[in-house]
């Protein structure tokens, strides 16, 4: 049986999170427009014309996958900080 290995490293940590929040970098920019002018007159042309709420789900994903990608950071340096800790004392530094 093989035994599993954690690893931890900031370095490891930082690359996840910048992953991370590549795969989301467009949201926040994306801009909706308005289709008013095709779907005058047409029953629920208004609802569909009701982006900003679109926009503002967009932006604020983002902001949840960046605040994500910073905890992702924060846990890798905890982690990273900690096995230093720990090694020092086994090893009696």
């Amino acid at each position: 049986m093989s035994r599993a290995e954690i690893y931890s490293g900031a370095e490891s940590a930082t690359a996840q999170a910048n992953t991370l929040e590549r795969s989301a970098s467009s949201f926040g920019g994306m801009s909706l427009q308005s289709i008013s002018g095709a779907s005058a007159g047409i029953p629920g042309g208004t609802i569909h014309d009701s982006t900003t709420a679109l926009e503002t789900g967009l932006r604020t994903w983002t902001d949840l996958i960046r605040s994500d990608a910073d905890a992702i950071q924060t846990i890798g340096l905890t982690f990273d900080d900690a096995d230093q800790t720990l090694t020092s004392m086994l090893l009696g530094m």
